[in-house]
């Protein structure tokens, strides 16, 4: 069974409450996830993912930051503090995530703006990696973060080949989710009836006979094996095949075996690399 880490998950959410948290639990072990990073977006989910942490340890790992979303609860003094001592006691991993979002506009801007850099400040001083969300706001990111230095994961890529290179020249690496699988229907389709994997579908042909669209290989081609990360960013974001239901870290291996067939790795390989990026990165 190939090694799998789910890097991004939110196992604080409302949806996974009770017996259905260790329905979730049991699945992923059951699928070979053997480590979740779970991502806190403020105050309460941070403090809740540290609790698990603490509870599931070697399994579940927390991390501590404001969501673009949630700019304008943070408080600078306050919550500057508690990741501060909470990186100085080790009970994380990242802080996180943190970034801008200019398509849901939750925050003003230059809130975002300010309490992102706060945080990557702290990050800094620390020497200790972030989790970066960006939507919408890839060109503002560059000019923001332009001569800073951090060790960085841009989680559930959206960008295109351009800005992926110009982050992998910057040293960063890019986490996928299942999102990938989106425009993939024809390959699910086509791997349900021949009943092969998706892997082998998308492996099975070459060249432009690909029906893995363009954008995606171009995607791709700019992002060595060795800066890859895969996640769910569940409980949202369920592969093709399980759009509408609820998504949980048992299904990473969506995003891992398309990736490593487009690459023309072999799948356990690729979970292999994939899982030591992760582990070289959250020092796990």
């Amino acid at each position: 069974m190939p090694r799998l880490i789910d890097t991004h998950a939110h196992l604080d959410a409302p949806e996974y409450k009770g017996e259905k948290f260790e329905e979730v639990i049991l699945a992923a072990k059951n699928a070979g996830v053997e480590k979740i990073i779970s991502v806190g977006c403020d105050e309460e989910t941070s403090l809740r993912n540290v609790e698990l942490s603490s509870i599931y340890k070697d399994f579940i790992y927390a991390t501590y930051g404001f969501h673009p979303h949630n700019a304008e609860s943070f408080d600078f003094v306050r919550h500057t503090a508690q990741i501060k001592e909470r990186v100085k006691s080790n009970s994380i991993v990242a802080i996180g995530e943190i970034g801008l979002d200019y398509y849901r506009d939750l925050s003003p801007r230059g809130v975002q703006k300010e309490v992102f850099l706060k945080q990557l400040a702290v990050a800094r001083e620390a020497d200790f990696p972030v989790i970066i969300h960006i939507r919408d706001a890839f060109e503002d990111f560059k000019k923001f973060t332009d001569g800073i230095d951090f060790k960085g994961v841009i989680h559930c890529y959206s960008g295109d080949a351009e800005f992926a290179k110009w982050a992998v020249d910057r040293g960063f690496y890019i986490s996928f989710t299942a999102s990938i699988t989106y425009p993939l229907k024809a390959v699910y389709k086509m791997a349900g009836k021949t009943s092969r994997s998706v892997y082998e579908v998308i492996r099975n042909y070459e060249g432009f006979d690909s029906p893995v669209p363009a954008s995606m290989l171009d995607l791709f081609s700019c992002v060595p094996l060795e800066r890859i990360m895969i996640e769910t960013d569940c409980p949202y974001l369920s592969p093709q095949n399980l759009r509408g239901r609820l998504n949980e870290p048992a299904n990473v291996s969506a995003a891992a075996e398309v990736i490593a067939a487009i690459k023309k790795t072999g799948y356990e390989e690729f979970c292999d690399i994939a899982f030591a990026n992760a582990k070289r990165f959250f020092s796990i």
